[in-house]
């Protein structure tokens, strides 16, 4: 299938499996099992995989993680896709102070934090910079154990880091937008073009600007600007994945100043500029196997 690397692990003998794969286009694979826990990365292409009466479409930067009984089957687009797939043994999420039995289950996540940890792991495990392909991995796994703990809706994931999503007191519970406002203010931060006016927003939703700050940092775990600039960060690195348009058109098409203001916040949220990050994810940047239609590369990952 391809070409293998292995780096020892710096404590014991355990080895944790990490493969990029190719699959063809319009590939259907029947319902099966993986038996291993699997972290599935998409870096390109499309995907629909099917479990149990439920249906999910994927595109660049979804992520899930699969149960070792999860029974699935699997469609691949017309460009067929790249998935970056990491087995992750019971004993090496132990190992990181994760709970196999406290994960969430089978659900493809298409935006927020999961996408932004994602695409760092892919990257790290692409430039094989084993100490931050183990930051990252424990990040993305914590990540899961945090969401099974407390989980949001389908669809409405977000781009925080460690927030409690729950006011500091009883009075700010009292003030704090609802679901379906909160709703709207995350939106106003994700449209294109210049950044809302966080005053205007405060007055529609009956608040004081200075309180929606801080109960949104409490809810979301970064403040709105912050927040603004990671959904761009992702939107940018899901265009870079599949396309080859010029770069500064991608910085002026999503609303930076410049090239340089895209790379800045561009490498904060993602580890390494976006010319980079095209370079070693973007779907013409490594060759299939001419028999197969697939390339695989296999990483052993210390713990």
């Amino acid at each position: 299938m391809g070409d293998f690397h292995h780096t020892q692990c710096k404590e014991c003998d355990l080895h944790l499996q990490a493969n990029f794969i190719r699959y063809r286009r319009g590939l259907r694979m029947p319902s099966h099992i993986d038996g291993c826990r699997r972290l599935s990365i998409l870096v390109s292409g499309a995907l629909r995989e099917a479990s149990e009466g439920h249906c999910e479409d994927s595109a660049p930067g979804s992520v899930a993680l699969k149960s070792p009984q999860l029974v699935h089957r699997n469609q691949f687009g017309p460009d067929g896709a790249t998935i970056l797939s990491v087995i992750l043994p019971d004993v090496a999420l132990r190992r990181i102070g994760v709970g196999p039995d406290r994960l969430v289950d089978w659900r493809w996540r298409h935006d927020g934090t999961s996408s932004l940890l994602g695409l760092r792991l892919a990257c790290a495990l692409r430039l094989e910079a084993g100490a931050s392909v183990e930051a990252e991995l424990i990040a993305i796994c914590r990540w899961f154990q945090r969401e099974a703990a407390h989980p949001h809706p389908p669809g409405c994931e977000t781009l925080g880091r460690d927030g409690a999503d729950k006011a500091s007191s009883y009075r700010d519970s009292l003030r704090a937008p609802s679901a379906s406002r909160w709703h709207r203010v995350r939106r106003a931060l994700e449209t294109p073009g210049p950044p809302p006016d966080m005053d205007a927003l405060a007055r529609v939703e009956g608040v004081h600007p200075v309180t929606l700050a801080r109960l949104f940092r409490q809810r979301f775990g970064c403040s709105p600007t912050r927040y603004r600039q990671r959904w761009r960060a992702l939107s940018v690195a899901r265009e870079l994945l599949g396309g080859d348009d010029d770069l500064v058109a991608v910085a002026l098409d999503h609303g930076f100043s410049d090239l340089s203001h895209m790379s800045r916040v561009f490498t904060r949220e993602l580890g390494l500029p976006p010319g980079r990050f095209r370079a070693l994810l973007n779907r013409r940047s490594a060759e299939p196997s001419p028999m197969l239609e697939s390339f695989k590369t296999e990483w052993s990952v210390p713990l």
